[in-house]
């Protein structure tokens, strides 16, 4: 397996962009975004595993989490009024890039 990374910045950079998005939108468009993204990123998630994407269960559930922070963010806390969530995709990063650098380093080229 060679380093891929690719889902995983995709995984980053919408986990950004859609927190930024619901500081300007409304309930509605929050409701509609959580549910479309969620769809979009657990059928991605499923075709890179289907892929071999991941070196392990553990690096999938580890992505899974990012997936279910955002539909859980998104459809239970009503208002997202600062930039805080920076903090959370910096620990994501750190435990996903981390963990997932650590096990591609091990695996033959």
């Amino acid at each position: 397996m060679r380093n891929r990374w690719n889902f995983t910045i995709l995984l980053g950079l919408l986990y950004l962009s859609v927190f930024h998005f619901w500081l300007v939108a409304p309930a509605p468009e929050r409701a509609a975004s959580t549910v479309g993204i969620g769809v979009f990123l657990s059928l991605s998630l499923l075709r890179v595993w289907r892929d071999g994407y991941f070196g392990n269960a553990w690096d999938a559930i580890f992505h899974a989490t990012v997936i279910l922070d955002i539909v859980v963010e998104g459809l239970v806390i009503p208002l997202h009024e600062n930039l805080g969530f920076y903090w959370c995709a910096l620990a994501f990063a750190v435990v996903i890039g981390g963990y997932r650098q650590s096990i591609l380093s091990r695996r033959p080229a």
